[in-house]
């Protein structure tokens, strides 16, 4: 999407079962990382709802929700 940052839509997923899928992919880059750098992953996740008018207005949730994860310590998921 932007710098370090990539987006992925999930069509017709539940919040939890997003959660789950950020889970998973955080802890396979954590267990591929083999180097003396740690590599970790942030996670940002929301799901659409009613009164998104546009799609801008899901990212800018899933924005809030990765500087959430990365402002609570780094490598986890959030959702909003």
């Amino acid at each position: 999407y932007g710098g370090d940052e990539f987006m992925a839509v999930l069509p017709e997923i539940e919040l939890q079962e997003a959660v789950n899928i950020g889970q998973r992919i955080r802890q396979i880059v954590m267990e591929q990382s083999a180097t003396d750098i740690p590599i970790t992953v942030s996670i940002g996740i929301t799901i659409s709802i009613e009164s998104d008018s546009r799609p801008e207005d899901m990212i800018t949730r899933a924005d809030k929700a990765l500087y959430q994860a990365k402002s609570s310590g780094r490598n986890r998921v959030e959702a909003l």
